[in-house]
């Protein structure tokens, strides 16, 4: 059973969100604060059972693109996830595009907005941290 490091980036109540490294991915989950608390790893079944945080980019840039799981990479690395953080991270979202690909951050975020108004009503956000709650 292989065991990951984690950091709690966030958490609301008994909702705490997790980035860890994967298989060389980087990933972040929903889980219950009540496996995150003592915890210092997270195992694959723990991991699995979460809810997975972010835009799914690959689903939705074109598949006839090379390299799309480098440049989801190169997205989360630079701490890009959501909707939100394509608009205010743009000069992250140009590095990782310049970095994998020649296309332009307007290109991905019309696709995360159309990918938003053809799937899903509301974006996937974190829980936000409440600063008198305790670990």
């Amino acid at each position: 059973m292989r065991k990951y490091n984690f950091k709690i980036i966030t958490w609301n109540g008994e909702a705490g969100l997790a980035e860890l490294v994967r298989d060389g991915c980087v990933e972040r989950v929903t889980l219950p604060m009540s496996i995150l608390r003592d915890a210092t790893e997270l195992t694959d079944s723990e991991i699995d059972s979460g809810i997975s945080y972010g835009l799914p980019f690959a689903d939705f840039l074109s598949p006839s693109v090379d390299n799309i799981p480098v440049f989801v990479q190169n997205l989360h690395r630079a701490g890009v996830w959501t909707i939100q953080d394509l608009k205010a991270k743009t000069q992250s979202v140009v590095e990782a595009l310049q970095a994998t690909y020649r296309l332009e951050a307007v290109q991905v975020i019309q696709a995360a907005e159309l990918y938003l108004q053809q799937e899903h009503k509301q974006p996937p956000v974190a829980p936000k941290k409440n600063k008198k709650e305790k670990l």
